[in-house]
């Protein structure tokens, strides 16, 4: 699941079930949006809404951490084996 805090006063404002088996890193683009990795070997784009925008082909294992490129239009993420793409 992954969850979406208010900053000021910290209550709950969005939530989403976004990895069957749970989510291990979630990272923002200066846009807003959002990439997520978790236990189901998949890296996925959403908006700040928690609307889907992209699902990235599996890994052979657990994605443990993903983020995006500098200029928020690549994503990088990597496996429990050490791969990156």
């Amino acid at each position: 699941t992954v969850k979406l805090w208010e900053m000021n006063d910290g209550n709950q404002i969005k939530t989403w079930a976004a990895h069957a088996g749970g989510v291990f890193s979630v990272g923002f683009s200066h846009e807003g949006n959002l990439v997520s990795s978790g236990a189901d070997k998949l890296a996925k784009t959403w908006d700040g809404n928690g609307t889907a925008v992209k699902s990235f082909p599996a890994f052979a294992e657990s994605v443990l951490r993903s983020t995006f490129a500098h200029d928020g239009k690549r994503v990088i993420a990597g496996d429990w084996t050490g791969e990156v793409r």
